[in-house]
């Protein structure tokens, strides 16, 4: 059986991924946030996700392709209005995190492995994630790529709201990331759910502007007015209801999560990129 520690690069020594570099080139990093996560769930939780989603991927694909996982960036871009008012809540400058980004990408790179994929769990650290992916390519022709677990898993997280008779208005805290975390092993305080639908279904765009035009968006994250209407006033930090959830429930989001992964992985198995570092 395949455990942790055959695909976990911080779980090797140097001669063992010295080894693993003459089998794969594909090495996949988790970045999460240390941020609020409700009354009932623990700051790690993206981080959590994230890592075990990538541990699960590069498990499910060792027979073909023997991919590893880096250890987990624990912190992201939580500079956001209402989420820097909760403790617990730490976040990296822009600049700061894009260089970190780059800087372990880089370096994996240099090590041997030409195709890194990031594997997200927080959902403003995409745009950090992008930066970082365009320079590495633009400065080493690795292929540099993003995997956002809440992007992989949104059809399936979508029938399992909706077999619960929840709002689509969802993915922080929620049954969802509840239900994963617990089937990753984090403790879950039940008797502090609290569920916040504030202004269910639509997107960020649409707390502010109905009907906009397609191909029109702006960093919603960051507007004061979008963050109320998601998390107003007095809410303990929820967005969506956890009530429900379980781990056999994560286990099958979870399942959903690494599909798509997995055709990426195998896609990419055969790729070739010219690296040439500068």
């Amino acid at each position: 059986m395949i455990g942790d520690k055959d695909v976990c690069l911080g779980m090797m020594t140097w001669p063992e991924i010295e080894a693993r570099l003459k089998e794969t080139d594909i090495v996949l990093v988790p970045v999460g946030a240390t941020e609020q996560h409700a009354k009932h769930a623990t700051t790690n939780l993206d981080t959590l996700i994230c890592e075990g989603v990538a541990i699960a991927a590069a498990k499910a694909a060792f027979s073909s392709a023997k991919p590893v996982v880096a250890p987990a960036i624990s912190y992201g871009y939580c500079d956001l209005p209402r989420f820097r008012d909760f403790p617990g809540t730490i976040t990296l400058r822009p600049e700061t995190f894009v260089n970190l980004l780059y800087d372990v990408a880089f370096g994996l790179v240099k090590m041997g492995f030409k195709k890194v994929l990031f594997i997200n769990g927080h959902d403003a650290n995409p745009p950090f994630i992008t930066e970082a992916c365009r320079r590495i390519i633009h400065d080493t022709g690795a292929f540099c790529g993003m995997g956002h677990v809440s992007e992989l898993n949104n059809d399936a997280a979508v029938e399992v709201l909706k077999a619960h008779g929840q709002p689509l208005d969802f993915g922080h805290a929620c049954l969802i990331e509840t239900s994963i975390a617990q089937a990753l092993g984090m403790e879950i305080r039940d008797e502090f759910i609290e569920a916040n639908f504030y202004k269910p279904d639509g997107s960020p765009i649409d707390k502010l502007f109905k009907n906009a035009p397609r191909g029109f968006s702006f960093p919603a994250w960051d507007n004061e007015d979008v963050m109320d209407h998601i998390w107003g006033a007095g809410t303990g930090g929820a967005k969506g209801d956890a009530h429900g959830h379980s781990a056999e429930l994560g286990v099958e989001l979870i399942e959903a999560t690494v599909a798509p992964l997995l055709d990426v992985i195998e896609n990419l198995k055969n790729y070739a990129p010219k690296v040439t570092l500068r």
